[in-house]
């Protein structure tokens, strides 16, 4: 009873030592979706019903628009109402130590010590921080570990039906938080299918094999789109792959992305190795996602967590470090007190803006009501700050297509010209110092620079005379 007792205790302080890293992540918001997802929060709670046209811009008003986060906006929205930016990114870092709890239950299930999977959560830290935005992939973080949780007793064992019903209604909960919840179905099923590895393929012991993705496909088709869930997923991919990076396949040349890509590599490689073919067909999945688009990165690594933590718990292993106690604990208390020193001062400004693109002056300065031209990344901001100034622009590519994303990157290029954004009844800039549209603005007759604070500039355009 007492090693068991002092085991509890261990796993909880593997936990704690992840809580740095959270607090690091709250310290500013630098994500364009998280405002206007604040603000559709907002939007949702006071018509009671879903929007189903946008009315936030003015390139895009009336325009058909589905949402794809709408109850993670809500829950944005209450945050929001309970202590403002603050709050949500506090809501945030909630959710950042949910998932570190989940990938521990998860490496604890595996057979890794508290030790090796702290070390591996903490060392993979800051490869994975920056995906830690306040965003719906923070559900999917969370979601994708569990369903994987749930999958092994779902396919066999006393417990299997309740397993079945307990993804699906994980996946119920996932897809009104997020509509990414359909790829936990891929995931699932591949994995399944994969545990069949070495076993004797009849038509029974294959839909057994399904059953969870099945489960986790009904779960997926209760939200308000039903079906059409799917469509608007691949709606999504195709108006954002062009413009946005983190749904473009991944680049091998970029190290960061080539270091996550190599963890979840050998974590598959380590799962081949034992023929542990549910894994191995989990990550296979989530490699292969990864390489469509990096976004699902992130996915691949945490799942990948229990693997290399256990193999990191091998019993050879665990002599060597126990001859050598004192110098890996040190190590551990240094590295934990580096991140706690790191994160201490993002206490005293959580969930502020990132001042380097938003600029609360500027924006503050906008005259009510005006024809905003705006640059991709701001245009989240003022949508939640000053809702009476529409945007041109914001990150919901998806609403305005790819082709509108890159006719204003062009603009901001300076390929465009101030007279035609006068044809449009733009009376007002807010975009980077550093573009060339901005430098354009700075001599053309008739606007004047309003702000020139740090982030973005606003220049507005002044009355013809009479």
């Amino acid at each position: 009873m007492k090693l068991h007792s002092e085991k509890q205790y261990q796993w909880r302080w593997a936990w704690l030592a992840f809580l740095p890293v959270a607090v690091l992540r709250a310290g500013t918001l630098a994500e364009s979706d998280t405002f206007w997802q604040v603000r559709t929060g907002l939007l949702t709670l006071f018509l009671g019903r879903l929007p189903s046209v946008d009315t936030l811009s003015w390139t895009a008003y009336g325009k058909p628009w589905t949402l794809n986060s709408w109850g993670f906006d809500v829950l944005l929205a209450y945050a929001y109402r309970l202590g403002d930016l603050a709050a949500v990114a506090v809501l945030g870092s909630a959710l950042v130590m949910l998932v570190a709890a989940i990938v521990l239950v998860a490496a604890k299930r595996a057979g890794a010590t508290p030790f090796a999977s702290a070390a591996t959560l903490l060392l993979m830290s800051p490869a994975l921080i920056g995906w830690f935005s306040v965003r719906p992939q923070l559900v999917d973080y969370v979601f994708v570990p569990t369903l994987l949780l749930l999958l092994r007793p779902a396919l066999k064992g006393k417990r299997r039906v309740a397993a079945l019903i307990g993804m699906a209604l994980v996946s119920i909960v996932w897809v009104n938080l997020h509509a990414a919840a359909a790829l936990g179905v891929a995931v699932v099923g591949i994995a399944g299918v994969a545990s069949l590895v070495g076993r004797r393929l009849t038509m029974r012991s294959l839909a057994g094999a399904l059953a969870p993705a099945g489960a986790c496909l009904a779960g997926t088709l209760l939200n308000p789109q039903g079906a059409g869930l799917w469509g608007q997923n691949l709606g999504v991919r195709s108006s954002s792959v062009s413009v946005v990076t983190e749904w473009q396949p991944i680049d091998i040349t970029d190290a960061a992305q080539l270091f996550m890509l190599s963890l979840a590599i050998v974590a598959l490689v380590v799962a081949v190795k034992r023929k542990d073919w549910l894994d191995a067909g989990a990550l296979a999945a989530l490699v292969f996602a990864s390489g469509i688009a990096i976004r699902f990165l992130p996915i691949a690594d945490l799942a990948s967590i229990p693997l290399l933590a256990s193999a990191l718990s091998s019993e050879g292993l665990r002599t060597y470090a126990a001859g050598r106690r004192i110098l890996f604990r040190g190590g551990a208390i240094a590295l934990v007190g580096a991140f706690t020193v790191v994160a201490a001062p993002s206490i005293l400004h959580l969930g502020e803006p990132d001042p380097r693109f938003y600029p609360a002056e500027s924006i503050a300065a906008l005259p009510s009501g005006c024809r905003l031209f705006n640059d991709y990344r701001v245009g989240g901001l003022v949508i939640l700050q000053r809702p009476d100034v529409p945007v041109s622009l914001d990150s919901r590519n998806d609403l305005y297509g790819a082709d509108t994303v890159t006719e204003a990157q062009r603009i901001l290029g300076g390929q465009g010209s101030v007279a035609a954004l006068e044809r449009r009844g733009v009376d007002c800039v807010l975009v980077q110092a550093t573009t060339k549209l901005a430098q354009q603005l700075g001599q053309a007759p008739g606007w004047s620079r309003v702000s020139a604070a740090p982030g973005a500039q606003l220049f507005v355009r002044q009355p013809s005379a009479p």
